[in-house]
């Protein structure tokens, strides 16, 4: 039986995309700026952290193989080795998203008792309010 393997999504390859602003281990940017077609249909891992919020628009996302919807004012957080895929979105949506690479989180010095990790991977999507 052949087994599929997951894409990567390197900080690197992100940080080649037209447009995007790159500081050291960050990236600012927003969907305008990521080919539609990059992240659609199929699984991919990225070896950092995405946070980002949709300003406009919808779109579907799966995050660790479950299914969210993406509104305005939603925020949506993808860890590191996290699987997403995108199923798809409306013509308008858009969303600003801040990267982090791995190294960000290399050395950070965290409390023993740091358990937002924890809290973020089991809720990842959710709304604010305006």
């Amino acid at each position: 039986m052949k087994k599929n393997k997951l894409a990567q999504v390197s900080f690197e390859k992100l940080s080649e995309l037209e447009n995007v602003s790159v500081i050291e281990n960050f990236i600012v940017g927003d969907s305008t700026q990521v080919p539609r077609n990059m992240f659609n249909n199929h699984p991919m891992v990225f070896n950092g952290l995405i946070l980002g919020i949709c300003l406009k628009g919808s779109a579907k996302v799966k995050i660790n193989f479950r299914e969210y919807e993406l509104s305005p004012n939603t925020i949506f957080t993808i860890l590191p080795s996290e699987i997403f895929e995108s199923l798809g979105g409306s013509d308008d949506f858009f969303s600003e998203v801040l990267v982090f690479s791995i190294d960000f989180f290399i050395g950070l010095p965290l409390p023993e008792d740091f358990d937002i990790l924890q809290n973020i991977s089991n809720r990842p999507v959710f709304r604010i309010s305006e």
